[in-house]
């Protein structure tokens, strides 16, 4: 397969004009302003849903949105006086924060098994919230309990999200969470960088609300995913919590 992420805007611009044939005047006109990254893909403003639905189907159409996905990303960002970093996996895109490159802002997986048409879109950030840690320490403390009070200490009661034979796993995990020092300077800093990048990237898709919301099990996890499905992509939120 193709590295996506290397495809040029000359290239997309020849691949249009070798499909005119089959597309028609507002399809070209609108397919070319995704190249010049006047627009998200994943607005609906610029083109009706029955359109883009055929588009959908065409090859030309998934090279051309993932192009403009990853491109205008990266021009937003610096817009932000963001510099990001494109890091090309064999069949996935990750932009990170340059100047501490471990800071993944975006990935976009276009492999043959995603579930959506074209590929899946997730974006990170972390935030600060004590609440929610605080919350994580009291479902894992009150998980814990509730294994203990059954005769067999590896059994598990119908109502408790821990697995068999993790009693031990998830006293030790209880103990770092609560030994765990304070948020650094440099976790507030990536936090807000990662914000920052998160909010304008939604506010570039036109999201402001989501599908569904997951909370990774077990329950003392505290960090959340949301999901919204949209213009033949999924979109995935991942927020950790400091």
């Amino acid at each position: 397969m193709q590295n996506l992420g290397e495809i040029k805007k000359e290239e997309l611009i020849e691949l249009l004009k070798w499909n005119k044939k089959i597309l028609s005047p507002s399809m070209i006109e609108y397919l070319n302003s995704l190249i010049e990254l006047e627009f998200s893909v994943l607005r609906d403003e610029y083109i009706e849903p029955a359109v883009r639905e055929v588009l959908e189907s065409l090859d030309i159409y998934k090279k051309i949105a993932i192009y403009n996905i990853i491109g205008r990303a990266e021009k937003i960002l610096q817009e932000q006086t963001l510099s990001t970093k494109r890091i090309l996996h064999p069949s996935s895109i990750t932009i990170s924060f340059a100047p501490i490159e471990s800071l993944n802002i975006l990935n976009l997986d276009y492999s043959d098994k995603q579930e959506s048409k074209i590929g899946t879109i997730s974006l990170y950030h972390s935030t600060e919230d004590k609440n929610q840690k605080e919350e994580a320490i009291r479902s894992l403390k009150a998980e814990i309990e509730l294994m203990k009070s059954i005769n067999n200490p590896y059994s598990v009661n119908k109502k408790s999200k821990i697995k068999k034979g993790n009693l031990a796993y998830y006293e030790d995990h209880l103990q770092n969470l609560e030994s765990q020092s304070e948020i650094t300077d440099e976790d507030r800093r990536k936090a807000e960088i990662s914000t920052r990048a998160n909010e304008v990237l939604l506010r570039d898709y036109d999201i402001t609300s989501f599908d569904k919301e997951e909370i990774p099990a077990p329950v003392y996890i505290y960090a959340k995913t949301l999901e919204k499905r949209k213009n033949g992509f999924i979109i995935k939120d991942h927020i950790r919590y400091l």
